[in-house]
């Protein structure tokens, strides 16, 4: 593909974007209109309040530009690293699959095995929170953190820093610098429940920072966790994870902005629980949390397309006798695929459709 096939490919997802933005705009809107809102508001919510008390800086078309532009900031920025966070998570566990297990272990005793895992439930996933921070810790999504500029002349620790210079920082370096770390390239979970228990990624502990730390950290530090524990607890919990071939995992790094595998992630998932925890259509046709983790085990496949995608997730649905997964497969590829019209119209697939009740057991009729 040449440049002006990129550029047309960039052209038709910037409006694809605009679409499912401004569908939220407008559907925030009619909720706030019909006064369906109670309790909490979400960001979209709190976002029209403040616009509506500038009401007259910005024509209504402007107001919602602005909305949208904000919420695909926070959503490119979140995606980028929390998949590539994710794929060397899996990549890690992949490699060592006494960790899996034991992290497996974990679920089953504090979730069990007949419900997915629920937001709450991370808090007690101890061993899982240690493997998010040995993965962050070896892996940070961004190897170097974002710039910094001197005001002013200053000096700092005898070095003299001339006013504009800009500083980065190597957290990569820092975090397997081995006067701190023992065995600094090594993948070891278990020192965050030992040695180095009291070592957060919340910018507090300087040996440790993926996300930065001080006034300028990363602002999505507590949502971008939230989803990683989310997303991995639910994909450990609902799959057995196995390569295609017996070799070990190439833990390659192609350095850029953010730190990806240099070559993709092919994985074989395994379902290990009851097929009905695996459906698609719940009630008020929402995707169930394990619907919603394999989209992103989906994601987390960087460089393969989307066929060869399809071909080793459809292996594993094999071993599933579940319509509804079936369905959210073909819902998923739909999407995919490219259209965000397509995909809305796989949403809103009926029940029957797919002959199935509201239980997400197949119909007899």
């Amino acid at each position: 593909m040449g440049k002006k096939g990129y550029e047309r490919l960039m052209s038709m997802t910037a409006k694809y974007c605009d679409i499912i933005l401004q569908e939220w705009v407008d559907e925030h809107k009619m909720k706030r209109v019909s006064g369906e809102v109670k309790g909490d508001e979400d960001f979209i919510y709190v976002l029209l309040s403040l616009l509506d008390d500038n009401a007259e800086q910005l024509p209504d078309c402007e107001a919602d530009t602005v909305i949208k532009a904000i919420c695909l900031t926070l959503i490119v920025a979140a995606a980028e690293t929390t998949v590539v966070t994710l794929t060397w998570a899996i990549a890690l566990l992949l490699n060592n699959p006494e960790v899996l297990k034991k992290a497996q272990d974990e679920l089953d005793i504090q979730v069990g095995t007949e419900r997915p895992v629920n937001e709450s439930d991370t808090i007690n996933l101890v061993y899982l929170q240690a493997i998010i921070k040995e993965t962050m810790r070896l892996y940070p999504a961004a190897p170097l953190l974002v710039p910094h500029e001197s005001i002013e002349e200053c000096v700092v620790n005898a070095y003299h820093v001339p006013a504009g210079t800009q500083l980065f920082v190597n957290a990569w370096k820092i975090q397997r610098d081995p006067s701190v770390w023992e065995e600094p390239c090594q993948f070891q979970p278990e020192r965050f429940l030992t040695r180095n228990k009291d070592i957060d990624v919340r910018g507090q502990n300087f040996e440790l920072i993926p996300f930065g730390s001080g006034r300028r950290m990363c602002p999505a530090v507590s949502s971008g966790l939230q989803v990683v524990q989310l997303t991995l607890a639910s994909l450990v919990h609902a799959f057995d994870f196995t390569t295609p071939s017996d070799e070990p995992v190439d833990m390659g790094e192609a350095m850029g902005l953010t730190i990806a595998k240099a070559t993709p992630l092919e994985v074989i998932l395994s379902p290990r629980l009851s097929a009905s925890l695996y459906g698609l259509w719940l009630t008020g046709g929402a995707i169930s949390p394990y619907g919603r983790a394999l989209f992103m085990m989906l994601h987390t496949s960087q460089k393969l397309n989307s066929a060869e995608k399809w071909d080793g997730l459809m292996a594993s649905r094999a071993k599933i006798n579940s319509p509804s997964l079936e369905t959210m497969m073909s819902a998923m590829q739909k999407y995919a695929s490219g259209s965000p019209r397509n995909f809305r119209a796989a949403r809103k697939h009926r029940l029957s459709d797919v002959g199935m009740d509201k239980t997400g057991s197949r119909s007899h009729a």
